[in-house]
């Protein structure tokens, strides 16, 4: 069975054993788990397709930056802090609902944009938005965390069964 939570209640849940394994970004290390480095992710610009740089191959988060970026309730926090410091101001005091909800409103404001990570630009499906590759390429890792006491030969299936060969 797949568990959506936020990352902190996923890894409480599988320390109580309640769930088997979590998939987490940026996660270096969680106590009384194992955190086992499986994906990496790239991340992409999603502009308006009114947007200046909608027309571009790559784009620079420097580039961006003057407009408003949008976020989510459920943004991964990871996301963001792997943009490159180029002077973002913060998340916006006002934060749409969804994933869903953050994309109709970059396709309604030019001047907006946001960033996701691969898997989730795969499931866009709005013709009034563009993922743009980030240049500098910028990417996250992803990793299986599983129970400390989870033998190595279960462990290393779980990677295998995640894993996209990219990661250290």
């Amino acid at each position: 069975m797949l568990v959506d939570l936020p990352l902190t209640a996923r890894l409480n849940a599988l320390r109580q054993g309640e769930i088997d394994l979590a998939l987490a970004r940026e996660v270096r290390s969680a106590p009384g788990l194992r955190v086992l480095p499986t994906w990496t992710e790239a991340l992409f610009a999603v502009v308006s397709t009114r947007q200046p740089a909608a027309g571009r191959a790559v784009v620079g988060v420097a580039e961006l930056a003057a407009g408003p970026l949008k976020t989510s309730q459920d943004h991964d926090p990871s996301v963001l802090s792997a943009l490159p410091d180029v002077g973002l101001q913060g998340p916006p005091a006002h934060r749409a609902g969804t994933v869903h909800d953050r994309i109709v409103e970059v396709g309604s404001d030019p001047r907006s944009w946001t960033v996701l990570p691969a898997d989730q630009v795969i499931e866009i499906r709005s013709t009034r938005v563009r993922a743009i590759p980030l240049e500098p390429r910028t990417t996250i890792a992803g990793s299986v965390v599983v129970p400390g006491d989870l033998p190595c030969a279960c462990a290393a299936a779980h990677v295998t069964a995640f894993g996209d060969g990219t990661a250290a």
